[in-house]
């Protein structure tokens, strides 16, 4: 404001100075002054009105300025965000592949273990007390199909149906179980009683308790062998199962 009217004025001085060195011939008519004047101050308007609208502009270009370097603000934070995830996701790539390079090395030694097993599996099943395999009949079963094309079933299948063998013969092998099976006695179809201790020996008595024996296993399961001499003691033996007697020791040979 103050340097717009210094401006004024120092027009104003020099329209003065150049009246005063002319001539009162030079001197212009009142009326050409006066229209010089009023140019003037349409010039001098024309300049506010201008300085006023880029006054206006300038303000209207700062705003945008600000609002420009705010997004750009924004945009430069996204920026950094997104290369802080990418570097996230290359390192759960690099994460995931070493997880999947080290299930593929698990799920090959497993693969080689578990063909071990079954061999292994194979190998027993043979040996099995009857009345074992007769409850393990399904699952022998699907484990001989198994055995025949590994690659019909998946590798979960596979060891589901080694480990249901393996458990049963486990648990087989930790008491002592009590049956009824018919076995050769005097050449004669008869139902006995047989005791299993575990997979490792076997006991048998005919229902008239005259005739017993006991069995031998081998790799091709258990071959019975009459011992009368010891059916007292597996009778007694028979009648603590039955809990027909009281508990007791007793003595009973036993083959390696």
């Amino acid at each position: 404001m103050r340097s717009s009217f210094f401006f004024l004025l120092l027009s104003f001085g020099i329209l003065l100075a150049s009246l005063s060195s002319l001539t009162a011939q030079d001197l212009p008519s009142p009326s050409s002054i006066r229209e010089t004047l009023s140019q003037w101050v349409k010039t001098k308007q024309l300049i506010g009105a201008e300085a006023a609208n880029w006054a206006e502009e300038k303000e209207t270009l700062e705003r945008i300025n600000a609002l420009r370097s705010r997004e750009l603000e924004a945009l430069q934070e996204e920026i950094a965000t997104n290369k802080e995830k990418a570097a996230e996701f290359r390192q759960q790539e690099k994460t995931i592949e070493q997880a999947s390079k080290e299930l593929r090395q698990w799920s090959t030694q497993s693969s080689s273990q578990l063909k071990v097993a079954e061999t292994s599996v194979a190998r027993i099943i043979p040996s099995l007390p009857a009345p074992l395999q007769e409850e393990l009949e399904t699952v022998i079963e699907d484990f001989r199909e198994i055995e025949q094309d590994p690659t019909a079933r998946t590798s979960v299948e596979r060891l589901r149906s080694t480990l249901a063998i393996i458990t049963a013969c486990e648990s087989f092998d930790s008491k002592i179980s009590r049956f009824q099976e018919v076995l050769p006695i005097n050449g004669e179809p008869t139902r006995v009683t047989t005791v299993y201790l575990g997979l490792s020996q076997a006991y048998y008595l005919d229902p008239t308790g005259n005739y017993s024996g006991q069995a031998t296993r081998s790799s091709e399961g258990f071959t019975w062998q009459e011992n009368n001499q010891i059916s007292k003691q597996v009778s007694q033996l028979v009648a603590i199962l039955e809990r027909k007697s009281e508990p007791d020791f007793i003595s009973l040979p036993i083959k390696p």
